[in-house]
């Protein structure tokens, strides 16, 4: 209860006790005022019966009639009249005396009036003749009594009524001002800020001035930040910068899509992310990368046209959306594939130059095979700087700029009429998500209507929540083999359990259904220390060598290191049998807290790699630098090795420098024993993938 209502009812019931105290009061005064009355009126004509008794001498007749004149006034109750011996001469009673219709008995009952008799002496000459006893009948008396409580009750009641409304009126008064400094301070938490009136009242005055000051410094403080946001809302319908529809624009565009009465059955919907966006920011400065970003909404309107129905649109941040009606799953593949290698086009020529990479560092190491030559003719979509195909020269960077490694990630799926726009956005969202987990950044969402789930952020939240109270997850083990078949370790990957509730036969959970979600929203690190427990109790169980995956935002965690730390020297035996992998995707961003991680394993004797390895190369000498043990190259390398001259000379150009840092290199996905044996020749130092899972289990 707020406190001015506690302080309403209080004087709200102070009120009505004073006005109720007043109210007995009064009757209890009227009650004596009226017995006194009664009092003085029997003393009074008893006086003036004996005196007129007294006139007319001893004549018993006469004083009959003087008493029954006096009793048939209707005013008194009794009217007596005795001898000087005491017998009576004349008596008049009543009875019982009823108070009236209008008075109802309880009144009587609980406020009786008492009549004191009023006495008279009858002389008769100089002798005393006899005496006259007159009691005064209450009838009239309760009547007014009873009338006169209820003429007081209802004006203590107005009277009542009229201050509780100035109670209330006050109450309302003092409370209009508090709820005003109240939403002032709501306003300021949700970046409004605006003054109040001073009130009257002299203590809320001083409140409100001191609130009306400090509003005034939390404004100037966060003024550029409001002038920014002003001006996004002032843009009815554009992105002021990129020029390109804004979300509302384009929402209102997938609504029109998606409605009943479209001309178009169906189409196609993509979304992109630029993951690094805030790094961008914080190198090159928010003006320059405003014109990144005018840049990427250049390069995507080259690739994805925007005529007729088709809308390209920035959702916010660093996030694109292409809506376009009609398209086949290949053409929605084309446009993502397109779309994903425009935006990774846009670093500066020398920082995607592959020789640069391939450059030997200050350390000395063994030089590329002669006869490189000319790399993959599809490779620009895969290594950053080549131009992608249709995307137009940015020309938007300052010479010699240099920005980090870009991390695109897009989804993109199918819609139907008559769809909402929630469920759509909610498909891509989910595709997005895995994306962001996958390797090469692309993912496809489910169509409209299949079986496979898509669950909202909250449902993951509250699934993984759940996965981690109740340590419902495993591992799966998948080997990793020299090229002449002999085990170099289990790669482990975790898995997660169905619920008990789960219908039977339910399977259980990869990593890249639910680790994606468990990025978004921040339980990767207590998965990858799941994880990590996990490698540990089944090389208590069994020792050999394992590998377990750590995602590099775990790294970010403050407290994941030395959580991690606390873990492997609580199983000293079992950490030489163990390795941690690390995706190369997105790992410059953390290389820093990446030489953190390798300190602490090799404190416990662990080995470190990076998988998924080919696209950032000239990241390969900082690694070696952190005691890098082996790293993986990446599956869409691997896979036109046995076919393509090209892709052969990338990956032993990759062998040879890995070698010639001491870094052992594996191919990972590797599905042929066509695609084995070229690994093998090239000088490949392992292999893992659907092949050798066959080759084992044979």
């Amino acid at each position: 209860m707020s406190l001015l209502r506690r302080l309403w009812l209080s004087v709200l019931l102070a009120m009505f006790a004073v006005l109720l105290g007043t109210w007995a009061v009064s009757i209890a005064t009227s009650r004596l005022y009226l017995q006194q009355q009664l009092l003085a009126q029997g003393a009074d004509a008893a006086v003036s019966l004996a005196m007129s008794i007294s006139q007319q001498g001893d004549d018993p007749a006469m004083a009959e009639t003087l008493v029954n004149a006096l009793f048939d006034s209707g005013h008194f109750q009794q009217v007596r009249y005795t001898d000087v011996k005491g017998q009576v001469v004349v008596d008049r009673n009543r009875g019982t005396v009823q108070p009236g219709a209008d008075v109802p008995a309880w009144f009587t009952h609980l406020l009786p009036l008492q009549a004191t008799p009023g006495e008279a002496l009858v002389s008769n000459g100089w002798q005393q003749a006899g005496r006259v006893r007159v009691i005064a009948s209450t009838q009239y008396a309760y009547v007014a009594l009873w009338r006169g409580t209820l003429l007081l009750g209802a004006l203590l009641a107005l009277t009542g009524l009229l201050w509780g409304m100035g109670i209330t009126a006050l109450v309302r008064w003092l409370r209009r001002p508090l709820k005003h400094m109240a939403d002032q301070a709501d306003a300021v938490g949700n970046g409004q800020f605006h003054t109040i009136e001073e009130p009257r009242v002299t203590e809320l005055r001083s409140m409100a001035r001191a609130l009306n000051r400090m509003v005034a410094r939390v404004h100037a403080m966060f003024t550029e930040q409001a002038a920014q946001i002003r001006r996004l809302h002032a843009e009815a319908t554009r992105d002021p910068v990129s020029r390109l529809p804004n979300r509302e624009f384009f929402m209102g565009a997938l609504r029109n899509a998606l409605d009943d009465e479209a001309e178009d059955p169906a189409g196609g919907l993509l979304l992109l992310r630029v993951g690094n966006l805030m790094a961008l920011n914080r190198q090159i400065g928010r003006e320059r990368a405003d014109r990144w970003l005018a840049a990427v909404a250049k390069a995507l309107s080259g690739v994805l046209p925007a005529e007729g129905d088709r809308v390209l649109a920035r959702l916010n941040g660093a996030d694109f959306a292409y809506l376009w009606p009609g398209g086949s799953a290949a053409e929605r593949a084309e446009l993502a594939r397109r779309a994903h290698a425009a935006v990774l086009s846009l670093q500066d020529a020398r920082d995607g130059d592959l020789s640069s990479a391939f450059a030997p560092p200050a350390s000395g190491f063994a030089p590329l095979p002669t006869g490189f030559g000319a790399l993959p003719s599809d490779f620009g979509t895969l290594a950053i700087g080549e131009p992608a195909p249709g995307a137009p020269a940015s020309g938007w960077t300052d010479a010699g700029a240099r920005l980090p490694a870009a991390q695109v990630d897009v989804a993109h799926g199918h819609w139907h009429r008559g769809e909402s726009p929630g469920e759509v956005m909610a498909r891509l969202d989910a595709a997005l998500m895995q994306a962001e987990g996958a390797v090469r950044g692309i993912a496809e969402a489910a169509e409209p209507g299949s079986e496979v789930p898509v669950i909202g952020e909250s449902g993951w939240d509250n699934l993984l929540q759940q996965a981690l109270q109740e340590q419902r997850f495993t591992l799966v083990f998948y080997p990793v083999c020299q090229t002449d078949g002999r085990l170099i370790h289990h790669e482990a990957m975790l898995r997660m359990t169905p619920p008990p509730d789960a219908p039977e036969g339910s399977a259980l959970l990869s990593a890249g259904q639910f680790m994606p979600a468990a990025l978004r929203l921040g339980w990767v690190q207590e998965c990858d220390l799941i994880a990590t427990r996990l490698a540990l109790d089944s090389l208590q169980r069994q020792p050999g060598p394992l590998a377990v995956n750590l995602s590099p935002r775990s790294l970010l965690e403050p407290s994941f290191l030395p959580r991690l730390d606390t873990l492997l020297r609580s199983h000293p035996a079992e950490c030489n049998w163990l390795s941690f992998e690390l995706s190369e995707r997105g790992l410059e961003e953390h290389v820093d807290a990446l030489a953190m991680l390798a300190q602490v394993l090799a404190r416990h004797g662990c080995r470190l790699g990076v998988e998924h390895f080919g696209r950032q190369l000239a990241l390969l000498p900082r690694l070696h630098e952190l005691q890098l043990h082996y790293l993986k190259i990446d599956g869409s390398f691997v896979a036109s090795v046995e076919s393509s001259e090209g892709y052969r000379r990338l990956v032993q150009a990759m062998v040879e420098v890995a070698r010639g840092l001491g870094v052992e290199a594996y191919a990972e996905q590797v599905s042929s024993a066509g695609q084995w044996r070229a690994l093998a020749g090239l000088g490949i130092g392992g292999v893992t993938g659907p092949a050798v899972t066959r080759y084992l289990n044979r």
